[in-house]
């Protein structure tokens, strides 16, 4: 009996790295797999744009872009279509980059929109916000809710400025290779 508690203990260590290595793993996967899912909403939205802008929906006998979102084929809700068109035209106008809605996601992105409209020139900031926050922690965010709840005082705002910080580093290091070219 001493001995099997002793093998037990010995090998203790190496059953938790090996599980501690399949979450890792596992984690990843479900990262990469979100990222592809963003990437082929962001493909949805170019294609919805393209309907809209070109009325293509008449071509199959529907009166309205609404009316073809909800076919069962598409169905989609008329928010989401026009918040999908939304995205793709701040992409293609190259407002939004479209890696960056990758790494965010588009249902937070899709919370930036009355933001973005509203302070254009907040957009960094925005998306900083929406890449360090929970979804949930960016709703409150967008409704103007206190985020100090989640982050304590003083928190959210440091991080904010060393992301300034590092945008202005950046800028100065473009600045400075473009003068020497």
């Amino acid at each position: 009996m001493t001995n099997s508690l002793a093998v037990v203990d010995k090998l203790a260590p190496q059953i938790a790295t090996k599980r501690e290595l399949r979450i890792e793993a596992i984690e990843q996967q479900i990262i990469d797999h979100k990222k592809a899912i963003t990437h082929r909403f962001v493909e949805v939205a170019k294609l919805l744009l393209e309907v809209y802008e070109n009325a293509l929906f008449a071509e199959k006998g529907y009166d309205s872009f609404v009316e073809w979102l909800r076919t069962p084929e598409i169905d989609l809700s008329r928010s989401v279509g026009y918040d999908l068109i939304r995205i793709a035209k701040l992409i293609e106008v190259g407002f939004l980059p479209a890696q960056g809605i990758a790494d965010i996601g588009v249902s937070k992105i899709r919370l930036l929109l009355p933001k973005i409209a509203e302070a254009p020139d907040d957009l960094q900031e925005w998306l900083y916000k929406a890449e360090i926050l929970t979804w949930r922690d960016l709703k409150d965010e967008v409704a103007g809710k206190d985020t100090f709840t989640y982050f304590g005082q003083g928190m959210l705002s440091d991080l904010i400025a060393e992301m300034h910080q590092r945008d202005e580093l950046w800028d100065s290091e473009v600045t400075a290779k473009v003068t020497t070219i």
